[in-house]
């Protein structure tokens, strides 16, 4: 259970004086649950902490690792698709190999394996037992620790075998994955604009439909990797190119290769939501806390090798396997221990365009597509600027008819309104924020496609920002929503952070103005994970009183 707010990559104003956005797709923070036990133990990684064990010692991201635990026999360059908790091949898939026929398909987890109706394979490992639908075919040995239930017309050309042990022995493949223990600046691609990045590690990279992004031979880290439809990535050398992601991984456009031959691509994605591949893709996607989700790429196939916690294969997608040469794996990562180096940024997107004037609507149209753009290095005078209209309830009104525009079509941008619309500090706005977190939390209904958050998520990042909104606005009725809120709002996570907008920069006395639900009274004490006063000491000092506080406190299980 996550006890600490987890801020994402975006570097912006936000409410409560912090210099992080909170990215739009978020995800739960408070109430996110630990990953379930894995019983095959198939695919593990060392998680980020949240409270560090060893004073002066921070939590920090560099040096997790990924282990791919492969059954004794199957070589890994052989295994086109690999889930350690549940596998799932929908209706006429086909996995092959790059002569064409089938590829072989792994699943270690206790999840009933499925294959769909005429779909086409070739080997196929399984823990659980394993479900085959109508003229499926299986070209290929069929080995499964459990069961096989077969419909009409299912095809398996080799040995079949139930009840067979294959966690006995497992081989593995191991390796680090990077990332910076702080924040590094996003980078947003409009429609049309071009860039090339060097080897290193960056923030949250979005390349915008008709963006273009060129990318070296080498190892990349990203707090997140999206690329929009019709966003190009072109891979300019031959050699293979290693690409680090922790917060979201959405792959929409295309891979575009400068050379006559797409070089070797490894995404190694340590986040929990789903990685989004929704057009062909080339190259070798491991996400061992993720479900893989792989649609078909409009009659195109993806080509490369897939391994999740979770893969589902949606019907009439086509995978051609493509090993990685994993031997460049090994070698890129002997040199790879340490602190990885930052990207290269520009430190400024420019002057300002100022909010005041008129026509209002064109001045917050033209500001906010600057905002949009715009790097860490713009920060103050991106503040400067919002503060010489604070209270401005026309340039709210503005603010919120975007966010409203924006809410589905473009959560990220439609987190960074609200962002504004909390600095601004405007009566409209906070009324309005008083409203948007009234809204009902809408029933977990699956991924949205477009973000990859469920309904659920999407609207409780935007009432996070109403939150923050709210805790800056020096008013009495905020104030007393925030407090209502506090033991009131059905969603644990939120409740904390309502507390935490509460107590933010107040004095200690403010606690006691807080009624807290039974068992959440340690929501007051809470402290960031960070030196927040930064002078070296404070936070083993706030750890210390924690513990002493509630040596015995465990969170309850997960709100569902």
């Amino acid at each position: 259970m996550r006890t600490f707010v987890r801020f994402g990559p975006i570097i912006g104003p936000t409410s409560l004086g912090l210099v992080a956005l909170v990215v739009a797709c978020n995800t739960d923070s408070p109430q996110e649950p630990e990953p379930v036990a894995r019983a095959t133990e198939a695919v593990t990684q060392e998680r980020p902490c949240q409270v560090p064990t060893t004073p002066g010692v921070p939590c920090s991201r560099v040096g997790r690792s990924i282990t791919i635990p492969i059954p004794e026999g199957t070589g890994r360059d052989q295994v086109a698709v690999f889930a350690s908790h549940a596998l799932k091949i929908n209706d006429r898939v086909r996995i092959e190999a790059m002569g064409g026929q089938p590829a072989p398909i792994v699943g270690l987890g206790e999840v009933e394996t499925i294959i769909g109706a005429d779909a086409v394979l070739g080997g196929l490992q399984s823990v659980a037992s394993v479900f085959l639908r109508e003229r499926a075919t299986v070209s290929g040995p069929l080995q499964t620790t459990g069961t096989i239930t077969a419909q009409n017309g299912v095809t398996i050309s080799g040995p079949v075998s139930e009840g067979h042990q294959l966690l006995e022995e497992l081989d593995d493949l191991s390796w680090p994955v990077f990332a910076p223990n702080e924040a590094r600046p996003a980078i947003h691609l409009e429609p049309g604009e071009e860039v090339t990045l060097e080897p290193g590690v960056y923030g949250a990279l979005r390349i915008a439909p008709r963006a273009k992004v060129h990318l070296r031979s080498g190892r990349y880290g990203f707090d997140a990797f999206t690329l929009e439809s019709d966003g190009e990535v072109r891979f300019s050398g031959p050699e293979p190119v290693l690409l680090d992601v922790f917060e979201s991984f959405t792959h929409r456009g295309r891979w575009v290769a400068a050379q006559a031959d797409m070089p070797p691509v490894l995404v190694s994605y340590v986040g929990r939501a789903p990685a989004w591949v929704e057009a062909a893709f080339h190259g070798t996607l491991v996400a061992p806390e993720a479900k893989v989700e792989l649609r078909p790429a409009g009659g195109r196939a993806h080509r490369g090798s897939f391994f999740g916690y979770e893969v589902e294969i949606h019907g009439d997608a086509r995978v051609i396997q493509v090993p990685f040469p994993w031997e460049a794996l090994d070698e890129a990562t002997e040199d790879a221990i340490g602190e990885p180096e930052a990207g290269t940024y520009p430190t400024s997107t420019g002057p300002v365009p100022p909010l005041s004037g008129s026509p209002t609507s064109d001045r917050v149209r033209v500001f906010l597509d600057w905002y949009y753009k715009a790097v860490k290095g713009d920060l103050p005078d991106i503040v400067e600027e919002v503060a010489s209209v604070q209270g401005d309830d026309v340039i709210a009104a503005e603010l919120i008819a975007e966010f409203q525009r924006l809410r589905v079509e473009d959560p990220l941008r439609a987190s960074m309104v609200l962002s504004i619309l909390g600095e601004l500090r405007a009566p409209a706005g906070e009324q309005f924020f008083i409203e948007l977190l009234e809204e009902p939390l809408p029933d977990r209904v699956g991924m949205l496609p477009k973000h990859g958050s469920d309904a659920r998520s999407l609207q409780l990042s935007y009432q996070r920002k109403a939150v923050h909104g709210l805790g800056v606005m020096p008013t009495v009725t905020a104030r007393a929503k925030l407090r209502e809120h506090a033991s009131a709002h059905p969603d644990r996570g939120l409740r904390m952070e309502v507390v935490r907008a509460y107590v933010f920069e107040q004095p200690e006395a403010v606690k006691a103005e807080l009624t807290l639900r039974p068992g959440e009274e340690f929501f007051v004490d809470r402290f960031e994970n960070r030196d927040v006063h930064e002078d070296g000491g404070s936070f083993d000092a706030q750890l210390d009183a924690y513990r002493a506080k509630y040596p015995d406190h465990v969170d309850p299980p997960e709100e569902l």
